[in-house]
Formats: C-alpha cells, sequence, structure tokens
C-alpha cells in the first residue's frame, strides 16, 4: 500500500508539473531527480554545485548550526547571569531583548541569513550579498567578484554578463535592494535604546501593555489562589480570570509562583520609580514614604471594596504558607530590593558597589513592607493596610525609638 501511495503521489506530481506548464514553478519529478544528480556527482568536470558536493554543503550547514547553536547557548548564559547581577546593565539591555524576544524568528532569520552569507564572499557562484550567481557556461561568462562592503552596485557586478539575463540573473538583480546596508538603512528598523519606534508606534506603550498583563495576571493568581488554595488553581483558570490565553501566561511566567510573587517585585519597581520622580528637596524617607504609598496599590485598591476582608486574609495565609511559593517570593525580595537601592543611590549620590547605604535603606523598606503585610494578614485587621505602612515608615525614618 505504501508503495502504491508513492507511485500514485508521483503521479500526481507529474500531471500537477505538466497542468503548470512552467518549470520554475512546479518542476516535474524527473528534473528534480537530474537536479540532485548534478548536486551529488561530478560531471563534465564540473564538481557539484560551487565545486564541492551537495553533501558537504550539509555538512557545512551542520557544522555552521551546530557552532550557532553552542555560542548561542554561551551567550545566553553570559548574558543572563549579567543581566540578573547587574542592575544598571539590565536596565540599559532590558528594552532592546524585549523587543527582540517579541519578534517572531521568521521576521528576523532572513535579516540574519543574508548577514551571515556575506561571510562567503568571494566563493564559488556566490556575490558578497550571499546572492548566487548563474553556473558559467564559458570560461568569460562571468566577472570576478569585486572585494569590499556590500552594496547594490556591487551585488549588480556580481550578476553573470549575457545577452539575455537568465532566472537566476533576474533574482539576483530584484536581491539589490535587500542588500543588508539598504535593509538597516530602512526607517522602520532604526530604534532608540529604551524606546523604540517601529512604524511610529512607540515602544513605551507597548511596554506599558505589557507591564499591565503581568499585573492582572499576578492580581488573578493571587485572588484565585486565595480563594481556592495554590493546589486548586490552573494556568488556565488564571489566564481566564485575566482575559488572555494560557498561551499568554506562559509567555509572562514561568508558573503560578512566580505570577504571585510579581506582585511584591512590581510593587518595589513603580516605588523605586516614583522615588526617581519625586521633589530633589524632599528628604530620603519623606520621599521614600510617599512614594510606597503612591504605588503600593498598583492602581488596583478599588477591586478589593466588596471582598469580605477576613476571608480573604484567611485565604492569603494559607497560600503564603506554601513552600512551593516562599522560594520564589525570597526571589522576589532580593531582586526588589536590588532595583530599589539602584534608585536610594541616584538619589542620595551613592555609589551602589562601594558605599553601603543604599544596600541599607533598601533593606529596611523591603523588610517594612514584608512586616506590614505579615502583620496586616496575622491580626486579619479591616483597616487598611496602607495606614500600617505610613505608621512603620515613619518609625523606621525615626530610627526605630523603643515604644
Amino acid at each position: 500500500m505504501r508503495a502504491l501511495a508513492g507511485v500514485a503521489l508521483l503521479g500526481l506530481w507529474q500531471v500537477a508539473a505538466a497542468a503548470a506548464g512552467n518549470p520554475s514553478f512546479v518542476p516535474a519529478p524527473g528534473a528534480v531527480w537530474d537536479q540532485l544528480l548534478l548536486l551529488s556527482t561530478t560531471h563534465d568536470g564540473i564538481r557539484g554545485y560551487g565545486g564541492s558536493l551537495l553533501v558537504e554543503h550539509l555538512g557545512v550547514s551542520l557544522r555552521r548550526i551546530l557552532i550557532g547553536s553552542a555560542i548561542g547557548v554561551a551567550g545566553g548564559l553570559v548574558l543572563g547571569v549579567v543581566l540578573g547581577t547587574v542592575p544598571w546593565i539590565r536596565v540599559v539591555t532590558e528594552p532592546v531583548v524585549t523587543f527582540v524576544r517579541a519578534l517572531p524568528p521568521l521576521a528576523y532569520f532572513s535579516l540574519l541569513i543574508i548577514c551571515t552569507s556575506s561571510a562567503t564572499a568571494g566563493a564559488p557562484g556566490t556575490s558578497p550579498c550571499g546572492t548566487t550567481a548563474a553556473r558559467p557556461t564559458t570560461p568569460t561568462a562571468t566577472t570576478a567578484p569585486p572585494a569590499g562592503s556590500c552594496t547594490a552596485s556591487r551585488c549588480a557586478a556580481t550578476v553573470p554578463s549575457a545577452p539575455r539575463r537568465t532566472p537566476t540573473a533576474e533574482a539576483a538583480a530584484r536581491l539589490q535592494k535587500y542588500c543588508v546596508i539598504s535593509i538597516f538603512s530602512h526607517p522602520a528598523i532604526l530604534c532608540s535604546v529604551g524606546r523604540v519606534s517601529i512604524e511610529g508606534v512607540s515602544e513605551g506603550l507597548r511596554e506599558r501593555k505589557k507591564r499591565a498583563t503581568r499585573i492582572a495576571l499576578s492580581w488573578a493568581a493571587i485572588r484565585l489562589c486565595a480563594e481556592r488554595g495554590l493546589d486548586a488553581v490552573r494556568v488556565e483558570d488564571i489566564a481566564a480570570a485575566a482575559g488572555v490565553s494560557a498561551r499568554t501566561f506562559n509567555n509572562y511566567f514561568a508558573g503560578k509562583g512566580e505570577a504571585i510573587a510579581f506582585r511584591h517585585l512590581e510593587r518595589v519597581r513603580q516605588i523605586a520609580v516614583e522615588l526617581r520622580a519625586r521633589p530633589a528637596s524632599e528628604p530620603l524617607w519623606e520621599a521614600i514614604a510617599n512614594a510606597s504609598l503612591t504605588r503600593f496599590g498598583l492602581g488596583q485598591e478599588g477591586e478589593m471594596r466588596d471582598v469580605d476582608v477576613q476571608q480573604w486574609v484567611s485565604g492569603l495565609r494559607l497560600m503564603f504558607a506554601e513552600p512551593a511559593l516562599q522560594g520564589e517570593i525570597y526571589k522576589a525580595d532580593a531582586q526588589a530590593e536590588a532595583e530599589l537601592a539602584a534608585a536610594v543611590a541616584e538619589r542620595t549620590g551613592t555609589d551602589l558597589v562601594h558605599d553601603l547605604y543604599p544596600h541599607l535603606v533598601a533593606a529596611a523598606v523591603g523588610a517594612t513592607i514584608r512586616a506590614v503585610t505579615g502583620h496586616w494578614m496575622r491580626a486579619g485587621s479591616p483597616a487598611p493596610i496602607t495606614g500600617l505602612l505610613t505608621d512603620a515608615l515613619g518609625q523606621v525614618a525615626a530610627g526605630l525609638p523603643a515604644p
């Protein structure tokens, strides 16, 4: 049956090739077989294609894939460690990394192929732009590719000169406008770090939308897990509550624990942003208190109006007691304190590496937020948590005098 199916497929292929009437669009099976033999053998003094057999071309491609994978893995590990440990490098590179991550691979694979193929300039049958020249029929059918950078004129110079332009030459001429310089000089590709503009779309707005999605997913995870318990909530439930797909959730978070811990991380990030925006004349601890009160609720204060506080606090206590969640909370704490320390160092003019002060302040603020949250959950008080936070930060600013 398989043999009959194969024969039938070849027959349909032959019929389609005959009906198309143009071998450039639908070549016949025999023509494909003939080309395979030409590429795989030595004939009429010509060895394969470009002086190499097909298996050798496959070997070169496989070697490049393996080398590229090794470079990508090693570079990704180094970049991940650097971004995770050096805050200012993360601040500078995160917009670019986020922009590239959002692109589908097919959008930039062609650019990478053009860029990397320029390394084979001067090879038989290729141009500096990576376009393939037609196979020569006479020793004088082609001109030697000039050395130097890839420009449209150089690309055109490598196309074989012949009385009639061959299909390959036509394709090479059409590829002139896709040289690397032309592609990367297009306005759609130009961008600036921190706020990328593509065809008039602001990267700042896009980042705000992504942040809002993360906050919504994190809040949905906390609300559902507080109501049902951590183990009873699925990723699909959280995504549905936030109005997105489960795939979107997985693009933002590795799991429920990371989504829940993100709220604390984003809260401290927003406090750091607000702290940088506070007037310079405002004392440090007053600025920290005002920034904390302004950004503590992440703009979702109104969602707690109709919630049973006692039931809500009981659910939170059970959720945060889960060992699987505590590790994510500790990790978020460390990252949050590092980002707040950077903001304190900028405001006070201290050095983030050599001075202890910004780290002490950030650790004190982080410990205050944790203590206030824990006290609020233990007491189960219906009083707003912001009142406790104001009092606690005031005590810390006063040097924690004895009661």
